[in-house]
């Protein structure tokens, strides 16, 4: 990375703290009820204070309270900020709310079995080739480099007959250095 580079990423980098810091800062502010000589721009500080403030608390509830509040707020802060910051949250919310409620959209049974169809046939991908000679091709398998541009209903798999070490798709990798009786075939 060049210098001037370097220098850009650096100086974008302390500016996002700095604008972080006073967004924590202003949340922090906003629930702490201080005069306001005593707040400061510092999250340092102001966790000194907070925690200045905290020693004439002596409910747990309150002070449990207390820290909900100002990590709510500045959550809030922080997605006023982020458009997408705020979208993504208004999502999770509405789920947990969709939760909550048990409102779950039933998918059309069409749409259902065209799902459970995918599923199954991307189960039956395998690589061009894999290690586990143990691992025999199910029916079906298909080949993931070269059977994405023919229609994936099954393949051609080989191993060597004797000292197998491994699987290969036919096609791919295609046992030219092998007579016909050092290879085991599968069909799937």
């Amino acid at each position: 990375m060049s210098g001037a580079r370097a220098d850009r990423l650096a100086g974008w980098r302390a500016a996002r703290a700095a604008q972080t810091v006073a967004t924590v800062t202003s949340a922090f502010s906003e629930v702490v009820t201080l005069p306001e000589a005593q707040k400061s721009a510092d999250v340092t500080s102001v966790t000194t204070v907070a925690s200045g403030n905290v020693q004439a608390v002596n409910d747990v509830a309150a002070l449990t309270a207390f820290f909900v509040a100002a990590s709510q707020r500045a959550h809030e802060a922080l997605a006023a900020q982020d458009a997408h910051l705020a979208a993504e949250r208004a999502e999770i919310q509405a789920v947990r709310e969709a939760e909550a409620r048990a409102d779950y959209p039933i998918k059309p049974v069409g749409e259902h079995r065209a799902h459970i169809a995918a599923l199954r046939l991307s189960s039956l991908q395998r690589p061009p080739s894999w290690v586990d000679v143990t691992s025999t091709p199910p029916p079906g398998a298909w080949c993931g480099c070269c059977g994405r541009h023919t229609p994936q209903d099954g393949g051609r798999w080989w191993r060597e007959a004797q000292a197998p070490t491994g699987w290969r798709c036919w096609p791919c990798h295609p046992p030219l250095h092998l007579a016909p009786g050092d290879i085991h075939e599968v069909r799937t």
